[in-house]
């Protein structure tokens, strides 16, 4: 059994969370080009990609392939922003190709799972319109995209660099997702929900890389370095009881999971300071 996250409980005992839930993102943004009459650097953007796609994407989606393979416990989510996949269908149909055939791999044993995001990658969900037009228009595009690619719709979300706020929790919900992924703060990693709303929110704790390898919900680029340092040793140890987010409803009830706190201006002020100090 690996590590484990702690989670709190309504009756203040702390449980808990035996499981990894390893979420993996994967975004190549466009560069804009340096001559302020131009929009694009699209020369460069096509080198960066293809070069990126041999050296790293390629290599490390035929690791993750074998080591489903090898290790029938491993699961991993995936998230793939619109913009790197609108460059891999234009200059690097391989990638596309190599990520169809770890889907399809990995759903027969129900190892692997894609998850949505906004198309850009961008912060669209923290932006200050109160109906969210921007963020629903961009996920919906998102999710649009991996029905096409990959014939699947998703539950889960994960807003890019994973910050959430109630308005997001509740957006994504209304939409129809079932969990959304966030960075939790020092004081509240584990499960949670908001109030009185059926949505799971799975936080990590921050901090240094290698320590939130430690912690039940792990979370990093496919294309970084923190992938072959500390994540493919954890894949590589076996004995690892590894969780897709969209498992996490059918083992915890929501009466037994946290609640953020019992007013909504408390979980407000939680969300809004990462250090949890606002309590």
């Amino acid at each position: 059994m690996g590590d484990v996250a702690i989670i709190a409980t309504h009756s203040g005992r702390k449980e808990k969370l035996p499981h990894f839930i390893v979420h993996l993102h994967l975004h190549e943004p466009l560069r804009l080009h340096p001559e302020g009459e131009k929009f694009l650097w699209d020369e460069v953007n096509i080198d960066k990609f293809i070069s990126r796609g041999h050296r790293v994407y390629l290599p490390r989606v035929e690791i993750l392939t074998r080591m489903m393979e090898e290790n029938t416990s491993l699961k991993i989510s995936i998230g793939i922003s619109g913009i790197f996949l609108e460059q891999a269908e234009a200059y690097g149909r391989e990638i596309i190709d190599a990520l169809v055939s770890l889907f399809e791999k990995g759903k027969q044993m129900e190892q692997i799972e894609l998850v949505d995001e906004t198309y850009y990658h961008s912060f669209a969900g923290l932006f200050s319109d109160p109906e969210k037009k921007e963020f629903r228009d961009q996920v919906t595009l998102h999710r649009e995209k991996l029905r096409t690619l990959f014939n699947v719709t998703p539950v889960t979300f994960a807003h890019p660099s994973l910050p959430l706020t109630p308005e997001i929790v509740l957006t994504v919900k209304d939409m129809g997702y079932k969990v959304a992924i966030g960075e939790g703060s020092h004081l509240f990693p584990g499960v949670y929900r908001l109030k009185d709303e059926e949505i799971f929110i799975l936080l990590s704790r921050p901090g240094e890389k290698k320590e939130r390898c430690k912690r039940g919900l792990i979370s990093c680029e496919l294309a970084g370095e923190d992938f072959e340092e500390y994540l493919l040793p954890i894949f590589e140890k076996g004995k690892i009881d590894f969780v897709l987010p969209s498992e996490v409803p059918r083992l915890y009830n929501l009466s037994d999971c946290a609640e953020w706190v019992e007013e909504r201006e408390a979980a407000e002020r939680v969300f809004s300071d990462p250090a949890g100090l606002a309590l």
